[in-house]
């Protein structure tokens, strides 16, 4: 709307100061007014107006003079005729340097995004090493409502986790707040459909005017303006929700950049990426568990395992004896019900490929980076594992090939 309005702006200069040049004598030449507007045209960026403006002051000027010399009795003097080709050198100097000054301040804008880019991308990493740190899962949900609060300079950020069959959980991160709040109260309607198109839709919803749901969520909590995404996690569904109110430091930049938006798609595939890591070390540890218990209950292991520590603490231990009393423990252990050796693996090379990574705690986007593929083509090879591996979701598949070495 400004920059509209500084166009009208302009043009009616133009006339004004057309019309003031009409009706002065000839020898006082005020055409250097039509400068004004061209000049004024610096402000908008836009070399098309600018131009436009040249023009017009060039034909303006034309006209004024020869109106000019029929008011003198169709005389037209020799210097009032010098000082119209000046001004017209004028238009046409001003407008060129205006022009360059537009093309100066447009690259200087290009140069500043790339660096407002580049720090968001410096931070994005910085907020994932803070997020990554810790192996619990609920130290991480709250260390990812707390980064992304000032990774998107937001009022506040909320982080519902949806749980099958169970009461979700909401935390709740505010600006100037060290704490994170945690609440466990049933969803209203507006929560559960943003909730449920986020993760339909598997991209990031802004507000807009129009949309009823969004502004009564917005409403409820306080806010004008809002970027939501889901984040898929073993331990439920998820959507995280970045809110702007309008106050403090940010009170003029309520609206939301498109790099702002790529950068809530690519903090929501890390976050969800440390929810995987974290409830795969949580069943790494229940399976430490099962084993330490298995171990503590039978003597033979113990005994094979006190053995094997024994031959590797000296350099001329009984191997022979260790290697037969191993052999003779798993002769006689059950086989674990379903495995399979390597050779007999399910998954094509392909996704055992994709597979390993997720072991690794790489998320589908970088998947998709490292192996050129799309990120449709990645998911599509994750549902197809999930299906072949009997598993819920990736962290579970990823421990079954583990267990079973097909990775």
């Amino acid at each position: 709307m400004t920059t509209r309005l500084i166009a009208i702006g302009c043009y009616v200069l133009t006339i004004i100061a057309w019309a003031v040049d009409m009706l002065t004598p000839q020898l006082f030449v005020t055409a250097i007014l039509l400068n004004g507007p061209i000049a004024l045209s610096g402000l908008v960026l836009s070399s098309r107006l600018t131009i436009s403006l040249i023009i017009a002051a060039q034909i303006a000027n034309a006209v004024a003079g020869y109106f000019n010399g029929l008011q003198a009795g169709n005389s037209w003097n020799g210097i009032a005729i010098g000082d119209r080709l000046l001004s017209a050198a004028s238009f046409a100097l001003v407008g060129f340097l205006t022009i360059k000054v537009q093309e100066y301040a447009r690259a200087s804008g290009k140069n500043e995004e790339r660096l407002r880019q580049a720090e968001s991308e410096v931070r994005l990493r910085q907020a994932a090493d803070i997020i990554r740190a810790t192996l619990n899962a609920e130290i991480v949900r709250r260390s990812i409502v707390r980064e992304a609060l000032g990774l998107f300079d937001a009022d506040k950020v909320l982080f519902i986790l949806h749980k099958t069959m169970q009461v979700p959980e909401t935390y709740e991160a505010r600006r100037g707040d060290l704490d994170v709040a945690i609440d466990r109260d049933p969803l209203d309607a507006s929560a559960m459909s943003l909730l449920a198109r986020a993760i339909d839709r598997d991209r990031v919803i802004e507000s807009f005017p129009g949309d009823a749901v969004a502004r009564i969520f917005l409403e409820a909590h306080g806010a004008a303006t809002m970027l939501a995404v889901g984040v898929v996690s073993p331990g439920g569904d998820g959507m995280l929700f970045v809110l702007r109110s309008g106050s403090g430091s940010n009170a003029s930049a309520l609206s939301f950049t498109p790099h702002e938006k790529k950068l809530l798609r690519a903090f929501a595939d890390m976050a969800g990426t440390a929810l995987d890591q974290a409830e795969l070390f949580a069943r790494l540890g229940h399976q430490n568990d099962m084993l330490q218990t298995a171990i503590a209950s039978n003597d033979e292991m113990r005994q094979l395992i006190q053995s094997l520590l024994a031959t590797a603490s000296t350099s001329n231990g009984s191997g022979n004896a260790t290697t037969r009393m191993a052999q003779d423990v798993l002769s006689r252990a059950p086989s674990a019900p379903g495995a399979r050796v390597p050779e007999q693996t399910p998954l094509t090379p392909r996704e055992t490929e994709i597979l390993r990574l997720i072991a690794e705690g790489v998320g589908n986007v970088e998947i998709a980076e490292r192996l050129h593929l799309g990120l449709g083509t990645v998911k599509g090879h994750i549902s197809d594992i999930l299906d072949r591996l009997s598993a819920s979701d990736r962290t579970q598949a990823a421990v079954v090939a583990l267990r079973q070495g097909y990775i």
